[in-house]
């Protein structure tokens, strides 16, 4: 793991409990849920194929939107999530999360969200 990822991953920040996510009888591409992050920032789950769902971020209008300064970290082996266009390269900018496994999510090296697997992810944010 880099410096730099180490260093995010021992920043601690209270976090409320928010609720979980389920992917049991959920469609490909429907969204599992939204949750607000702050007044113009929303983080929004749209489900994939089996345990696999994508991280989205969106405004208050909905609109979906790259943050610059976001780092999502699989914090069950310490890597860096790659973000990508999802579903084609010119669709919204996304992460990609595997419900058996645990992630952190920092913006401007601010802990905003903490995904916890417990056969279903149990969501963490401010």
């Amino acid at each position: 793991m880099s410096t730099t990822l180490k260093t995010l991953a021992n920043l601690t920040h209270k976090l409320r409990f928010r609720g979980s996510i389920s992917y049991k009888n959920k469609k490909q591409n429907e969204i599992i849920r939204k949750l607000v992050i702050t007044n113009n920032l929303k983080a929004t789950f749209r489900k994939d194929k089996g345990n696999v769902s994508h991280l989205f971020f969106v405004n208050r209008k909905e609109e979906n939107i790259k943050l610059h300064d976001l780092v999502v970290i699989n914090s069950t082996n310490g890597t860096l999530v790659k973000g990508n266009h999802y579903p084609t390269k010119t669709g919204p900018y996304s992460y990609k999360i595997n419900q058996a496994l645990d992630y952190r999510v920092y913006l401007q090296n601010n802990h905003i969200l903490s995904l916890s697997s417990q056969n279903r992810q149990v969501v963490f944010s401010m």
